[in-house]
């Protein structure tokens, strides 16, 4: 008997990382819960523009329900394609444990090649300084998961849809791929960092931070790493290494603490 077809078993696997990354959302609601919907990433307030007619408690209705729906599907997708739910889960995390210490530490050395203005992420553009530590945590590490569903999974997949679609039209099938996806690698990344900047993220009513070359040549560097991982280990190494690392810094880590 023939095992699932691979477009079957990425659509599959991609329901897991789902259902992997419930505890970074779970915590993420309770942190906002807790600090104010004013505390919401601005990933996830941009995922959550198109729902803004319906007021406050219409959007966090519809939310639940769209969250509650995902899981049942996803539930039922991956219980249909027999994966190992459990193995499946500790692979996760031990790929994203790797990730966040190897990558991390690369980028925490690429800190100490910045001015001092960009080694101070401060990262109370997602969570007021004098917020308890817990929700803090909360707020940066689940707002990771909504970072990757915008830049990883939406302007990653675009990109790399539209390049490939013009190398093909232009040219030929034989480098399409590659070429596309350095595009993809390159267009997220760079829209990653563009994102957290005021300019870009400021009628969200985020906040943001002003542009400062090196800061986002920093972040671009990231962004490029967490596409990379994402396109090769998958939504969920990606997210939760992000989130890794991002609590990381929050818990004071940094290249004169690590390195």
């Amino acid at each position: 008997m023939s095992g699932p077809a691979p477009a079957e078993e990425t659509t599959a696997r991609g329901w897991r990382d789902l259902l992997a990354c419930l505890p970074l959302l779970v915590a993420y609601e309770l942190a906002v819960t807790s600090a104010g919907a004013g505390h919401r990433n601005s990933s996830d307030l941009l995922l959550s523009f198109p729902l803004s007619p319906l007021g406050a408690t219409g959007v966090w209705i519809a939310r639940a329900g769209l969250l509650l729906a995902l899981v049942i599907v996803a539930i039922g997708r991956v219980h249909r394609s027999g994966q190992a739910l459990l193995a499946g889960w500790i692979a996760i995390a031990r790929e994203s444990l790797c990730s966040a210490i190897v990558i991390g530490p690369l980028l925490l050395f690429a800190l100490r090649l910045v001015p001092e203005e960009a080694r101070e992420l401060g990262l109370s553009g997602s969570a007021d300084l004098a917020m308890p530590r817990l929700s803090r945590v909360g707020l940066i590490a689940g707002g990771a998961v909504f970072e990757e569903l915008v830049f990883r999974v939406g302007v990653f997949g675009l990109v790399y849809l539209l390049a490939r679609r013009a190398l093909v039209f232009l040219s030929s099938e034989r480098w399409a791929d590659e070429l596309a996806l350095i595009a993809a690698v390159l267009g997220s990344s760079g829209a990653f960092a563009a994102f957290h900047l005021a300019a870009c993220n400021g009628w969200l009513g985020a906040g943001g931070e002003s542009f400062a070359p090196s800061l986002f040549a920093w972040r671009a560097a990231a962004g490029a790493a967490l596409a990379v991982l994402w396109h090769w280990r998958g939504f969920a190494v990606a997210a939760w290494t992000h989130a890794l690392f991002n609590t990381a810094l929050l818990l004071g880590a940094g290249p004169g603490v690590l390195l």
